[in-house]
């Protein structure tokens, strides 16, 4: 998967992002200083997800949104059950690493592969276990046939029930975080079990925000 690198001054990439002030601020400096100088190539393409309606939870907050609710900025997404006794604990560590480094404006939403289990109570108490910042960084929920249609046709994951594994293993899913565009498009692909790949990801989002920034933003830099 290739990512881009960002070429700017990093005082004048943050003026554009609005990220003045901050540890996001900071780790967005960080990110544009390290990624180094040369012109940047578009990121990869891939499709457009499909239409689809979800129960979205965060600390204090519970909703239903839609895909048209997701349009006009980036999004990250990433799959996970509130049982899970793998990888999942991993990955909603790496999110809550990446809701500290990228801008606000980027939303998160974990997605249950669980959800007759992950109620929006069960989801809200994990939410902050892990810190989630409320409507920032959402925790996705709904009928399980929609959500595994949406994994499926929409990101291209797999998931599958193992009944005879151990409770906390007993779903098997993607590790992967997938970034999508203010269109609704999906961007990239991101190994979640590989911190290294934490760093291409955030670089991209901010590399995605940056596209969406209001004409005066842009022209300051």
């Amino acid at each position: 998967m290739r990512t881009d690198k960002y070429a700017a001054a990093p005082c004048a990439e943050l003026r554009g992002l609005g990220c003045a002030g901050g540890a996001a601020a900071l780790a967005a400096a960080l990110l544009l200083w390290t990624a180094g100088c040369g012109p940047r190539k578009p990121l990869e393409s891939f499709w457009e997800l499909p239409d689809f309606r979800i129960t979205v939870v965060s600390p204090g907050f519970q909703g239903e949104m839609s895909k048209q609710d997701f349009l006009g900025a980036p999004w990250i997404a990433d799959f996970i059950f509130t049982r899970c006794e793998g990888p999942c604990p991993i990955l909603s560590a790496r999110m809550a690493e990446l809701q500290r480094q990228i801008p606000e404006a980027v939303r998160l939403v974990s997605f249950s592969v669980d959800p007759g289990y992950d109620t929006p109570a069960v989801l809200e108490a994990y939410a902050r276990r892990f810190g989630a910042s409320p409507r920032r960084w959402l925790f996705a929920t709904g009928e399980k046939g929609p959500l595994l249609k949406l994994y499926q046709n929409g990101f291209k994951l797999a998931a599958a029930a193992d009944p005879n594994a151990p409770s906390g293993y007993r779903i098997i899913h993607s590790t992967k975080f997938v970034l999508v565009d203010a269109g609704g498009n999906v961007r990239g692909y991101y190994d979640g079990d590989r911190p290294e790949e934490l760093e291409r990801l955030s670089a991209a989002a901010l590399q995605l925000q940056e596209t969406v920034l209001p004409p005066a933003a842009s022209q300051a830099r």
